[in-house]
């Protein structure tokens, strides 16, 4: 009886991973695999404006950067950026969501071709992978995510999106994770999520580019060690 309340439990999880991922997809972000990529010179200085956009708001704060600062950081004089946004706070939302884009899509896309079992062993190494190769890009942005003005500084529908995205994020590694342990509990679960995102987040900040682990021998040490956090 014990064991297959037990199969029950499992399939149920899978079904809520499921459910996550598909929510993360659906959840407006522009995805590059969706979405047409920005084409000509409009859509490359439009790129050029958001990547720096997250890097300078990221690193210096929203309050400390003036379009002028932008505009000189991308190549471009102030009035130009006002030909696609309409205000600095604009900038920061299309940026944020941007960059989330990216992620998210890295992250979710591969898993459309993989064995559901495998999803949180791919799903801890793209994430890290990402991280790693978008560092500085990345970095900025989990500033801005974890700053204490996201809400003050996003239109409410953006700021709406991002934390449901990232709460559907948080659902799906608590689902994997359950599924892989089913001892663990669901706020056991939420947490060695949380703890398993931030080593990945982290490891762009000791990573060295030019040391002797390679990117992906980084993302197979994080993904050893999220295996032993969860007794997998």
């Amino acid at each position: 009886m014990a064991r297959a309340k037990q199969a029950v439990d499992r399939a149920e999880l899978l079904d809520a991973a499921r459910t996550a991922r598909q929510q993360i997809l659906a959840s407006g972000l522009p995805f590059p695999g969706i979405e047409p990529e920005p084409v000509g010179k409009g859509g490359a200085t439009k790129v050029r404006i958001l990547d720096t956009a997250i890097t300078i708001f990221g690193e210096r704060g929203l309050e400390a950067c003036t379009m002028r600062d932008l505009g000189s950081e991308v190549g471009i004089k102030a009035p130009a950026i006002y030909n696609h946004y309409r205000s600095k706070e604009d900038v920061l939302a299309a940026a944020m969501e941007y960059i989330l884009g990216r992620f998210f899509w890295t992250v979710m896309d591969p898993l459309e071709d993989a064995l559901i079992e495998d999803w949180l062993e791919q799903i801890v190494l793209g994430h890290i992978r990402f991280q790693l190769e978008h560092r500085r890009l990345s970095q900025a942005n989990d500033a801005l995510l974890n700053g204490p003005g996201k809400k003050e500084g996003l239109p409410a529908d953006v700021y709406k999106r991002i934390v449901s995205v990232q709460r559907s994020y948080a659902d799906l590694f608590c689902a994997l994770i359950r599924h892989t342990s089913p001892e663990i509990s669901q706020k056991e679960g939420m947490i060695a999520g949380f703890a398993i995102a931030a080593i990945c987040d982290r490891a762009a900040g000791w990573f060295v580019a030019e040391g002797d682990l390679s990117i992906d021998q980084v993302a197979e040490l994080n993904w050893k060690l999220a295996r032993q956090m969860i007794g997998a």
